[in-house]
């Protein structure tokens, strides 16, 4: 028989050979070293053991056996990049050993089998309350049928009624159209009526004119002369007061607003059929749904929405307030409410100059205006936590290093830092202050970039705040 040493075993059992020296001891098999061989009463003796240890003296009829296989798709988005997705597939089979007493009880080839029938063998398997979860369910499929079938026999009598009622109506109708041809005459009547003897009296034959002309009478001349110049003096009067006026697109009023191009060979149009534009309002909000891809410009989202760059830019905005993040974030749990107060470093006589040069850049009035002076107007105000663990200071760029700088004078205001792309190039002398003091009661949270950012003053304080024991949260993108 092939000795098996301590070491070789373990590696069988996926356990460390310390682990499993400290288990053989423990089951009272002495070995002292990972070179020393085992038996197989060794083996029983640390199995029995184990089982009594984990509480388990029987053999176990049952081996649970699992699978896991892993594979990947690869699939394009909208945007025809490749993306890969993970597929896992588990699988899990339980094998049951037979037990003795059932194999010596199975019925051999000489000994007369029992058949049972089938409605004892339903019997057999399904228990009572099994039973009657099934005849439940079967009342409540009757149920559902019983109700489908009334629903259909409703549909078809409210189908009959209104055929019905289709039919008295064009009947109706067919008697009032009959009803109207009897009260007209008919043509030969009307005809008959009509004839009536009719006097021709001729008309004296002028000689004077044309054919097609006739000789006006010195007559009628002077007032024709008279109506034209009234008809030109009017339309005169008419024309100016249409170039005195302002002509607007849709102003029909006047027939002389803008006009549409005419094709060359096309009938000129109706003039009101000509001025009818073809929008129309909608009446109803109109909704449309479009695939949007992980990254799209703001351009071809407009473009796909239908709408103007500057209105979905406006939107944008609004979703991306500060506001609008802390109400999610506080709604989705995620959060604890919070109050958010936002100092505007621009001068409030002069909106367009911004001071945040000289107030964000290490001054110390700027400091005691914020930790002597609002913070106390603000816990006075609001209902807020005054510990200095509850109470963060936040900024970015000149706005990170400012945050650093208060938390390295003002901890017993401002407990929590949020540094954002600090630009400590600008006073190094901030890092050099937390290098020289002792630790401060400070939790700390610093992000920043690799391209644009100050990478290396902010990994220098980064190793500050490690080294000194700070607990902190650092992202680097």
């Amino acid at each position: 028989m092939a000795q098996t040493s301590v070491k070789q075993f373990a590696n069988e059992l996926g356990l460390l050979p310390t682990v499993l020296l400290e288990q053989l001891n423990a089951a009272g098999v002495r070995k002292l070293l990972v070179e020393d061989n085992l038996t197989e009463q060794d083996k029983t003796q640390l199995l029995d053991y184990l089982r009594k240890t984990h509480g388990s003296t029987e053999s176990k009829t049952k081996v649970t056996l699992t699978r896991r296989q892993t594979s990947e798709i690869r699939q394009s988005d909208s945007a025809g990049r490749a993306r890969t997705i993970q597929v896992e597939v588990r699988k899990k089979r339980i094998l049951t050993k037979p037990i003795a007493g059932e194999l010596d009880s199975a019925p051999t080839v000489d000994q007369p089998i029992k058949k049972t029938s089938p409605q004892a063998a339903k019997e057999s398997v399904i228990d009572a309350e099994q039973l009657a979860l099934r005849n439940e369910e079967a009342r409540k499929q009757a149920e559902l049928i019983a109700r489908q079938t009334e629903e259909v026999r409703q549909k078809r009598a409210r189908k009959k009624s209104d055929d019905i009622d289709n039919t008295k109506n064009i009947a109706q109708f067919d008697t009032s159209v009959k009803e109207s041809k009897d009260l007209i005459p008919p043509t030969s009547q009307i005809a008959v009526e009509s004839e009536q003897p009719i006097e021709i009296q001729p008309q004296p034959v002028s000689t004077e004119g044309t054919l097609h002309k006739t000789a006006e009478k010195s007559e009628d001349k002077p007032d024709k002369k008279k109506k034209q110049q009234t008809k030109q003096q009017g339309a005169w009067q008419e024309e100016s007061a249409k170039k005195r006026s302002v002509k607007t697109r849709g102003d029909f009023s006047s027939m002389q607003g803008w006009r549409t191009r005419r094709e060359k060979h096309s009938k000129p149009a109706h003039p009101e059929e000509q001025n009818i534009h073809g929008f129309s309002a909608p009446t109803e909000p109109i909704v449309r749904e479009i695939m949007v891809p992980e990254t799209i410009s703001v351009s071809a989202l407009a473009q796909k929405m239908s709408v103007k760059a500057a209105d979905v830019i406006k939107v944008l905005m609004k979703m991306g307030s500060m506001v609008t993040i802390l109400d999610n974030l506080i709604a989705d749990g995620r959060i604890r409410p919070v109050i958010a107060v936002f100092v505007d470093p621009r001068n409030p006589d002069s909106p367009t100059i911004n001071r945040r040069e000289s107030q964000y850049i290490t001054n110390s009035k700027f400091g005691a205006f914020l930790a002597e002076e609002l913070v106390p107007i603000i816990d006075t105000e609001y209902k807020t936590d005054a510990r200095p663990e509850a109470r963060v200071i936040l900024g970015t760029s000149l706005g990170g290093l400012n945050s650093a700088y208060l938390g390295l004078n003002h901890s017993d205001i401002f407990g929590l830092l949020a540094i954002q792309s600090p630009a400590l190039w600008v006073a190094t002398r901030v890092v050099d202050g937390y290098e020289k003091s002792d630790r401060l009661p400070l939790r700390i949270f610093m992000s920043q970039g690799t391209i644009w950012d100050d990478v290396e003053n902010t990994r220098r304080l980064r190793d500050i705040f490690e080294a000194k024991g700070y607990p902190m949260l650092f992202i680097e993108t």
